[in-house]
């Protein structure tokens, strides 16, 4: 055999690869700087304290040093922990490199699941997944909406590879692991695999009655092994969490799960469906259907296996988010993990090349008008373009001004609103717990519905002189433990629905009926009434005052206030 003639092809497929991640990374840079910015909100910071929690200190835990599962991401915990303790970099620089880099590989193996399906212009897959909007707004957040989206492709290429190929051990192992992935990276994951492969095992059975698969007997036997390992895998990991943190679930699944109002939620849900594909993935499902048609009336072909495998994927995965009800967030990010699915299943559907050019570029221009209204109706991010405008609105800071590396904050979250917002108040926050640390002997209590970036630079700081009560229930138990809360505020997608100014109205009630301190500190996003002047006021009526604010209600996305405890008078701003 000529070895030699081998290591050019395959010197020659690295190269390939090489110059598509290449390309991927710098289309990948150019819509950040023109259209995002650095995309999300701080929510990838309760992340990341997990992750520092466990490379630091040995263990998961919240904000408070409780055994609390703050993050509904397991794998990027254990992930970003491993790379930080690895490398030193730090987690919230670590976040951004890691989900951006995550989304160009998860681009490049949609298309190798492409080339693998048959399909004709698979190299063009990886360059639509980058265009699509949600994909890359989301890759840049830090959040584990990449991280998913790789899992979810790992799970079916090694699916179809074990259904397809001889029964080998090999085979079953990676799709051991495609299923251990993708159950650790979400929480519905668990929920999503089984329905997933029940529902193939259903069409396959149906497959045999009407005979229109020939291998549909051989199929189901292996799927069979595939439902109870993935049952298993599922309940392992559910006991695992019963044991480490005493809750089968990590906790913003009970702040957030709200099966009482099933039918309420999955009104939402399709609410949310409804309003979740702009122009350019309206294309890309329109694509998908028609190939679905396609194949309903032809004979079985190679790539179809894979195909069926991966439209009955997205169905499992669409009917949770229509149950869940959908996200509060921008850019419909419960869509973005399964885009680059939706890329390979649309790509099946050209096969000839002047069609496929004139689809594509079709694609491409519409992808660029649904970035371009992404970043002028819903994105948190800052483009280069307008990271200094908004700096001065923020409060006269800039991305590379000196406070950002003096604090040790990353410089990247500069462009960012949410985030640039933060990087005002945490210095304020941060010498006001210290002040108030000096005439304490127990920790400083804060109150918040705003659990992402201040108090990972809080707790890091003052880690167990500072514990926070989460009002949305998301991080701590503190609310969703209260009943005379719990029993009368419902659910949502971004939990509990409880405000800053009912909290403080009901503190004296709240203590009484479920022992929590009086909190030394409150702070949150917005104002709670329509002006500084009426925030002041309602402060004052509960015995608090304003001690800090940043921004007005007309720029909302700035708009911060800090709330003092009326017993610490002689500590002034």
């Amino acid at each position: 055999m000529n070895y030699a003639f081998l290591n050019v092809i395959e010197n020659k497929k690295n190269q390939d690869i090489a110059i598509a991640a290449l390309l991927l990374s710098l289309l990948y840079f150019f819509q950040l700087v023109i259209f995002y910015g650095i995309g999300g909100r701080d929510d990838s910071y309760i992340t990341y304290w997990s992750a520092y929690s466990l490379s630091e200190m040995g263990e998961i835990v919240n904000y408070n040093g409780d055994r609390i599962e703050q993050s509904s991401s397991l794998l990027h915990v254990l992930l970003l922990a491993a790379i930080h303790k690895t490398t030193g970099i730090s987690i919230p620089a670590l976040g951004i490199l890691f989900s951006t880099g995550i989304g160009i590989i998860a681009a490049l193996l949609a298309g190798r699941l492409a080339h693998d399906m048959g399909i004709t212009f698979y190299k063009w897959v990886p360059f639509a997944v980058i265009l699509v909007p949600y994909f890359s707004y989301w890759s840049s957040s830090g959040m584990e909406t990449s991280l998913t989206a790789l899992c979810i492709l790992l799970l079916l290429t090694t699916t179809r590879t074990f259904l397809a190929d001889t029964h080998s051990k090999t085979n079953f192992l990676c799709v051991l692991s495609g299923i251990a992935l993708y159950v650790l990276v979400r929480p519905e994951s668990g929920l999503v695999i089984i329905v997933f492969f029940f529902l193939l095992i259903a069409l396959f059975i149906a497959a045999q009655w009407i005979a229109a698969f020939p291998q549909a007997r051989e199929h189901n036997k292996k799927l069979y092994l595939l439902f109870a390992t993935s049952a298993a895998v599922f309940l392992m990991v559910t006991a695992w969490r019963y044991f480490y943190f005493g809750q089968f679930f990590p906790q913003p699944v009970y702040a957030k799960a709200d099966i009482v109002h099933l039918a309420d939620r999955l009104q939402l849900g399709w609410r949310y469906l409804g309003y979740a594909f702009n122009l350019s993935t309206s294309l890309l499902i329109l694509l998908t259907l028609a190939n679905l048609f396609r194949i309903s009336q032809k004979k079985s072909r190679p790539h179809h296996l894979a195909w069926i495998i991966g439209f009955v994927f997205l169905l499992s995965y669409l009917a949770f988010v229509a149950f869940s009800g959908g996200d509060w967030m921008e850019a419909r990010r419960l869509i973005a993990p399964v885009m680059p699915l939706i890329c390979v299943l649309a790509a099946a559907c050209l096969s000839r090349k002047a069609p496929a050019c004139a689809l594509f570029s079709l694609f491409v221009f519409l992808s660029l008008f649904d970035a371009l209204q992404l970043s002028k109706n819903e994105s948190n991010g800052l483009p280069a373009s307008l990271a200094m405008k908004y700096s001065y609105i923020a409060g006269q800071i800039k991305p590379d001004d000196a406070r950002i590396y003096d604090y040790g904050f990353n410089s990247v979250d500069a462009f960012n609103y949410s985030h640039l917002r933060d990087m005002l108040t945490i210095p304020v926050l941060d010498a006001l717990v210290s002040s108030l640390s000096k005439e304490k002997t127990t920790p400083v209590y804060i109150a918040s519905r705003q659990m992402g970036m201040i108090p990972y630079y809080l707790a890091s700081r003052h880690y167990q002189h500072v514990r926070f009560i989460d009002l949305r229930g998301l991080v701590t138990k503190d609310i969703p433990d209260c009943h005379f809360i719990s029993d009368s505020k419902p659910k949502s997608a971004s939990g509990i629905l409880i405000t800053t100014g009912y909290y403080l109205e009901n503190q004296i009630q709240i203590d009484a009926s479920c022992s929590l301190p009086r909190i030394d500190i409150v702070y949150d996003t917005g104002l709670i009434s329509n002006s500084v002047a009426e925030t002041a006021a309602l402060l004052a009526s509960n015995e608090y005052r304003l001690y800090y604010t940043q921004g007005s209600k007309t720029e909302n996305l700035f708009a911060q206030y800090i709330g003092i405890n009326n017993k610490y008078k002689n500590i002034t701003p």
